[in-house]
């Protein structure tokens, strides 16, 4: 129960492992503030329990920029959604580069991984993401904005898009142009039991241009 975060990433940040934590209550369990410039940062083997609202894990740095972030065999749990924007388990925005790899991801208030705004050359592989409020992994194709590839392969997906969303994994138009292509692979990936009653949803869904 320690307010904003349990690891506040400031200024320029790089060559940072972060393993071994429980973290327990907080808004975010890892924070990357918005003016920072981080790079080479690795989040490992940590334990996430969330609080009121908040992120477990939450890369957005629009004016500086995030270079090579990997998370990797992350426990996450329990982040809920009361202001309308928060309760994310993995959340990347402006990051280039990096894995997201071998999470456990439960009970989130939105989804349990979550890609925007210039993010590239990001593999997702062998999650398990249960239990989420809003879809299990979701690319918006802002991230297209940035030439590269997004891979999401081998990842389980089950019980997500319980009252939101529209997918286990979604690729979400949020621009109506896109400038430069981002190289998709969706592979091995299983889906179950995604959706809620009256909502159109899909295992997987790709929308627009993507």
């Amino acid at each position: 129960n320690i307010g904003t975060a349990g690891v506040d990433l400031q200024g320029s940040c790089s060559n940072i492992l972060i393993e071994g934590n429980q973290i327990v209550g907080s808004g975010y369990g890892v924070l990357a503030e918005a003016n920072a410039t981080c790079s080479h940062i690795v989040i490992s083997h940590n334990v996430f329990i969330g609080g009121a609202s908040g992120d477990a894990i939450e890369i957005n740095t629009p004016t500086g920029g995030a270079l090579d972030i990997s998370c990797v065999e992350n426990v996450i749990s329990g982040y809920s959604d009361t202001s309308g924007n928060s309760g994310i388990g993995i959340g990347y925005a402006h990051v280039v580069g990096g894995l997201i790899t071998e999470n456990i991801i439960t009970d989130c208030g939105l989804e349990g991984i979550h890609l925007e705004d210039g993010t590239t050359n990001i593999i997702i592989s062998l999650n398990r993401v249960k239990q989420c409020q809003a879809d299990g992994i979701v690319v918006y194709s802002a991230a297209a904005r940035a030439s590269g590839f997004i891979s999401i392969i081998g990842n389980i997906i089950t019980d997500c898009a319980l009252s939101r969303g529209a997918a286990g994994i979604g690729l979400v138009p949020s621009y109506p142009v896109i400038t430069q292509v981002v190289q998709t692979a969706i592979i091995g990936n299983i889906v179950r039991n995604c959706g809620y009653v009256g909502g159109a949803c899909y295992g997987i869904m790709g929308g627009g241009t993507n």
